[in-house]
């Protein structure tokens, strides 16, 4: 990695989130000699990805998924504190950047694989805070003991917690939750990649 096809990478019809991923991709080669050192703290250098990947917002990759409780909350709640919903990366991009940065060559070299990666991780779900909070339960990590570990596969979280996943149809971006129409539909939907399910084997306990 050189810098030199930058030009290719960024054209005047560009979508907003390839400048944030050219922007990932460019930080994340600055600091690729970084991982792995026991210099540095591993923490900061996970999180460069997230820092980009949440910046371009929840509209990149989209795929109209709520969960039952979140629409509950929506649909029902009455004050703003039971209407409160969160947006989860179910593809975790800190996870994703163990992955790019664990096989540099093939991700840290080429701009297309990268930026593949990059629109996965900004898959988005909405859940209930404390959906979220118990899937955050599942992942074991100590930056200064240097432990990471995973209780349960991705493909298998949502199932574990027990998220039942509902796609909602919109005629308009602010039509009003309750004028939405819900279809109940199986986890399968999150179709989590293969290399992602792959790589994660390895931190299974």
């Amino acid at each position: 990695y050189n810098g030199e096809n930058m030009v290719d990478r960024i054209t005047p019809d560009s979508p907003r989130w390839h400048h944030y991923c050219d922007n990932a991709f460019d930080v994340m080669n600055s600091v690729k000699d970084k991982w792995r050192n026991p210099l540095y703290l591993q923490r900061p250098i996970l999180r460069l990805l997230y820092c980009d990947v949440s910046s371009c917002g929840y509209c990149v990759n989209n795929p109209h998924l709520i969960s039952e409780n979140a629409m509950n909350n929506l649909l029902y709640g009455r004050t703003k504190k039971e209407k409160k919903i969160v947006r989860d990366h179910a593809y975790s991009p800190q996870f994703a950047s163990r992955i790019i940065l664990d096989n540099q060559k093939l991700y840290l070299n080429d701009w297309e694989i990268f930026k593949s990666v990059f629109y996965d991780c900004c898959f988005i779900t909405i859940l209930t805070q404390d959906e979220n909070d118990a899937l955050a339960e599942l992942t074991i990590s100590d930056d200064d003991k240097n432990i990471f570990k995973v209780k349960v596969p991705t493909y298998k979280k949502y199932d574990h917690v027990g998220i039942k996943l509902f796609k909602y149809e919109a005629k308009w971006d602010q039509q009003s939750w309750k004028d939405r129409k819900f279809t109940s539909v199986p986890n399968t939907v999150l179709n989590v990649p293969s290399y992602l399910t792959e790589y994660e084997k390895q931190y299974l306990v």
